[in-house]
């Protein structure tokens, strides 16, 4: 008798070695302390889960595959993450692959409802957050260009503007005349300078001013400005010449105190408003450098 039942003890030993799995189902669950840091192990196959907890419907498992280690679902559900033993989702995974954090139906990669805070961000002042060509997101200052095409320059003494084949506009021969364009920069950029790009096969000069004018002002101040050499045959008619002037005071944007525009006029020698010399004077674009 002794030894039949010394058998079945070694039987039944080496079935629960070799068991596929064992329902264990406590009708108040299971309740282990554990002393001298010793833990519950389960310990499994490459390429398997360790364990699952289910509904029937919903199965989350724990995997570890190729070196790492995976808290999934092994169901079409999405996964989520709470504190507190609260059932509200803080954060989630959507079946799509989607991250949510403030919100359970994440709609881009990363969707958060609420603030963002990115400390490497972070310096003195207000920070405009820009992405760089590898879509890292930087505060850093980066070199920025800015152009005023001919048809932004409009008269604002009532002259004719007449423009010729290479691109260039000018007030009509005989008038003397200014033109103006406009210039919106981001507020806080900092001009560092101006290229302007000219004919000039005339005897008088080509005057380009960057003006601001404060918003109740009835003048305006000048930043830089640029005259052409005036020399007749500089450069050959219908040449497009360039020249670069460059900002270096009062050159930060401020919107909200300031207008930013060019101007634009034909001069003498003596640097006074004299009359425009036809398609021998024009100007064709200006580009402004910046930095934000």
């Amino acid at each position: 008798m002794k030894k039949t039942l010394l058998f079945l003890l070694i039987i039944s030993k080496i079935q629960a070695i070799y068991a596929q799995s064992t329902l264990i189902s406590p009708a108040n669950g299971i309740e282990g302390i554990y002393n001298n840091n010793q833990t519950l192990k389960i310990q499994t196959p490459n390429n398997k889960s360790g364990f699952e907890h289910t509904d029937g419907n919903v199965i989350l498992a724990s995997f570890i595959a190729l070196n790492a280690a995976y808290l999934m679902t092994k169901t079409l559900h999405p996964l989520h993450f709470s504190t507190n033993g609260l059932t509200v989702p803080t954060m989630t995974l959507a079946t799509s692959g989607n991250v949510g954090i403030g919100t359970s139906s994440p709609t881009e990669k990363l969707h958060v409802v609420g603030d963002v805070r990115i400390s490497g961000l972070a310096g003195s002042g207000i920070r405009t957050v820009k992405a760089d060509q590898n879509g890292v997101l930087t505060t850093s200052v980066q070199t920025n260009y800015y152009h005023i095409p001919r048809s932004s320059f409009l008269s604002v003494s009532g002259n004719v503007v007449n423009e010729i084949a290479n691109g260039g506009i000018y007030c009509a021969a005989g008038s003397v005349g200014f033109l103006e364009a406009p210039i919106q920069l981001p507020d806080g950029a900092t001009i560092t300078n101006m290229t302007i790009y000219y004919v000039d096969n005339s005897g008088k000069n080509l005057f380009v001013e960057l003006h601001r004018r404060a918003y109740t002002a009835t003048t305006s101040t000048s930043l830089g400005s640029f005259t052409s050499s005036g020399s007749a045959g500089a450069g050959g008619s219908g040449n497009i010449l360039n020249s670069l002037i460059g900002i270096s005071s009062n050159n930060i944007v401020d919107n909200n105190a300031y207008v930013y525009y060019l101007r634009v006029s034909a001069v003498n020698s003596m640097n006074i408003a004299a009359v425009w010399d036809g398609v021998n004077l024009t100007i064709n674009q200006v580009k402004i450098t910046y930095s934000y």
